[in-house]
């Protein structure tokens, strides 16, 4: 009987950790900067969108955007049902909760509208 309060303890605790982790808030630039190490990984992302056309990009910030420098800005990936909740934040800063990928491209393949090989496969709007 013991045993059971100790496990929801670890369980608990281990819960709380994840929380805590997932809390960060990267910006654009700063994931560029740790591509190796974030590949592949949830990442919370504080950014300047846009969503447009031919450009389809979490930026560091609306001055950088009009810079069009690529360190500062990761691509934006999303399937359709994502769509409107995207674009209804186009041209606003916002909080996005997605998978970083250092290199989303294959081999041969053209991407329009990207900003750079960098990009977040997007799970949520979170504001």
């Amino acid at each position: 009987m013991k045993l059971i309060p100790l496990l929801t303890a670890m369980v608990l605790s281990g819960c709380a950790a994840i929380s805590a982790d997932s809390a960060f808030i990267w910006t654009p630039t700063g994931l560029n900067e740790n591509k190796k190490e974030m590949d592949g990984k949830v990442v919370v992302v504080r950014a300047y969108l846009i969503d447009e056309q031919e450009n389809h990009a979490l930026w560091e910030s609306l001055d950088l955007f009009e810079e069009g420098k690529a360190s500062h800005c990761i691509s934006l990936i999303y399937g359709g049902d994502m769509r409107m909740d995207i674009q209804k934040y186009n041209r606003k800063e916002v909080i996005i909760r997605g998978v970083f990928k250092r290199n989303f491209m294959n081999k041969n393949e053209v991407w329009l509208g990207m900003c750079n090989v960098s990009g977040l496969n997007v799970i949520e709007v979170v504001k």
